[in-house]
């Protein structure tokens, strides 16, 4: 049997978790978790890992069952914070054929919304590398919310982290999206020329941010 103490990047509690260790071995066998440290005193110390205990009991259920699954909902849906959260686990600690899975169920849009989650974001971003395919599936999630909003719905952009901003703007340039922009309509660029509207707009306190 393995111990793997798992640190809440939230809370800085931790939980310990009991897997057999041959399971590891199979699914991850270059897995961290597999080489524990040793102290100066010749100790094993126990393997840490850092992840919410949500996310490592869906690491753990899958394991053994080979199914993603989050014990916490009752809904058969896997939502999409879950499983951006296990797919970070799965890479930390090396064990691609589940990221591949939980790859596939970002890939079916049937997760949820990310366009107005900035922590979800913030986290993927800040626990991804430049080109991991993890940043792309959500850049295409967001683009694709984006094509469902609601005319006249208003989507907060200050969420998005710099770096997706980036990439947006790469995916829309590489895929030619930029040669269906349609410029604004002059009516709506010129501003009104007489004297009350003029005066009106001298008054009106604008703010640039």
């Amino acid at each position: 049997m393995l111990t793997i103490a798992v640190k809440s990047p939230s809370t800085q509690a931790v939980e310990m978790f009991t897997i057999h260790k041959n399971f590891i071995c199979h699914y991850a066998p270059q897995s961290p978790l597999l080489h524990p440290s040793i102290t100066s005193s010749g100790a094993t110390n126990v393997p840490e890992v850092e992840a919410e205990a949500s996310i490592f009991t869906g690491l753990v259920n899958w394991i053994y069952t080979q199914e993603i699954k989050d014990t916490e909902t009752e809904t058969s849906v896997v939502g999409i914070e879950f499983l951006v959260g296990l797919w970070v686990l799965a890479e930390q600690t090396r064990i691609p054929k589940l990221q591949n899975q939980v790859m596939r169920l970002l890939q079916t849009g049937k997760t949820g919304y990310c366009k107005d989650d900035g922590q979800l974001l913030l986290f993927a971003y800040r626990n991804s590398s430049k080109k991991s395919p993890l940043r792309r599936v959500l850049v295409d999630i967001f683009i694709q919310d984006l094509g469902s909003c609601k005319e006249g719905e208003v989507v907060d952009y200050s969420v998005v982290p710099l770096e997706m901003f980036i990439d947006i703007t790469e995916v829309m340039r590489r895929q030619n999206l930029v040669r269906k922009f349609a410029k604004s309509k002059e009516a709506d660029l010129l501003v009104r020329e007489d004297s009350e509207a003029v005066r009106g707009a001298a008054e009106q306190k604008v703010e640039y941010t």
